[in-house]
């Protein structure tokens, strides 16, 4: 409920028709809210008072010097649609009062028959009613420009990748020297170039994997996937990056067997995305674990971005990856699955990444009805994890 009072304007040309609705208003029954009522005695006067935007309903007599009827409900309306519109009909105009409905009225009321609480009670359902239908129009135009947004991006995305892997080929003929022999410096630009192409294409790649994803046009081909033999294959791919950077790569492996159902593409550029984001913050080591245990949610008050933790008895696997970096900043670890937040964890800025890969792992891991969040402190590093069932349960 709201705290401030319920602003009314009251448009009616009986001055005791207006004086009872006046008592009916002066006194409020609902707890923690009142009601401001001001008058205009035709429908100019009132549209006037409209303009000035301090009106939270109004209150409006079918019958008036200047306007009748259903026209007075339309011309409200049609100037200020936003603003809740209540209409008052006398005992033989009921009728009209289900038709102002129609028109765009929230609701009617019978004059001689109004009671305090009805009058009260009709004003806030109205106001909340119209504050409900505003809120669902602007999810409704939020989603639209989601998707807008979404498919312009895949389509700028997808028609970006002939071209650039055309620059891609031509850089790679001129490393060859198949145009002839580069200079030092025609060689270092080169180089610039080179690694540019490939960050820009890992940028578009991934945007056109979330809006697969997204989307609901990257199908899951699920199979039963031994957890540990494709963490340690996974792992594997990135030791040699781990060590040219002077990173300490740890794996943990469960002794039993465990297994998943998971499509095994989509498990690795889960865990691959993880690994990159951890080697990017570390300091000297990273740590990969997996063990078996009881999806119970994520631990409260972590950056769980699937929401409260919820329990229950299917058996899953846990999969860790840990830096021991300066952490995500205080306040922000709720963010990081969001798509294009970067979290800058290192001095002086550091790479930067897209954006996009712990949202893409997020979309992974929840079509595969498993769970991920991140746990940090700053200075102490950060540790992404999530689960997947079991295969044996999936």
């Amino acid at each position: 409920m709201r705290n401030q009072p319920i602003r009314t304007l009251l448009i009616e040309d009986d001055p005791d028709d207006a004086l009872l609705l006046k008592q009916a208003l002066a006194r409020s029954d609902w707890q923690g809210m009142g009601f401001e009522l001001e008058r205009a005695e035709n429908l100019a006067a009132g549209l006037a008072v409209l303009e000035e935007g301090r009106t939270d309903a109004v209150l409006l007599d079918f019958m008036l010097p200047d306007s009748r009827g259903l026209d007075s409900v339309c011309r409200v309306h049609a100037r200020f649609p936003d603003v809740p519109l209540v209409v008052l009909t006398g005992l033989q105009d009921e009728r009209l009062g289900l038709e102002a409905v129609t028109q765009g009225a929230q609701d009617y009321l019978v004059k001689g028959t109004v009671e305090p609480h009805a009058l009260q009670r009709t004003l806030c359902f109205a106001v909340e009613r119209r504050r409900m239908q505003q809120l669902k129009a602007e999810i409704k135009e939020r989603r639209r420009m989601d998707k807008v947004k979404d498919e312009l991006m895949s389509a700028v995305s997808h028609e970006m990748r002939s071209p650039l892997t055309i620059i891609k080929a031509a850089a790679i003929n001129l490393e060859d020297s198949s145009l002839g022999p580069l200079t030092q410096d025609q060689t270092m630009m080169l180089n610039l170039q080179r690694a540019n192409i490939e960050r820009l294409q890992k940028i578009l790649d991934r945007i056109l994997d979330l809006s697969r994803l997204e989307s609901g046009r990257a199908r899951l081909q699920p199979l039963r996937v031994d957890a540990a033999a494709a963490v340690a294959e996974t792992v594997s791919s990135y030791r040699l990056l781990a060590a040219e950077s002077g990173i300490e790569l740890v794996l943990n492996l469960p002794h039993e067997p465990l297994a998943v159902r998971a499509d095994p593409g989509m498990f690795a550029q889960v865990l691959g995305n993880l690994l990159e984001n951890a080697l990017r913050f570390a300091r000297s080591r990273v740590s990969v674990g997996v063990e078996q245990d009881a999806d119970e949610g994520a631990p409260a008050g972590r950056g769980d971005p699937g929401g409260a933790a919820v329990l229950t008895e299917r058996a899953c696997v846990r999969f860790s990856v840990g830096d021991d970096g300066r952490g995500v900043p205080e306040g922000r670890l709720g963010e990081v699955f969001e798509k294009f937040v970067q979290i800058d964890r290192l001095e002086g800025g550091g790479y930067k990444g897209t954006g996009l890969g712990l949202a893409i792992c997020k979309e992974i891991v929840t079509r595969h009805q498993g769970r991920i969040w991140a746990e940090s402190a700053p200075g102490a590093g950060a540790r992404f994890v999530f689960t997947l069932p079991r295969a044996e349960d999936a």
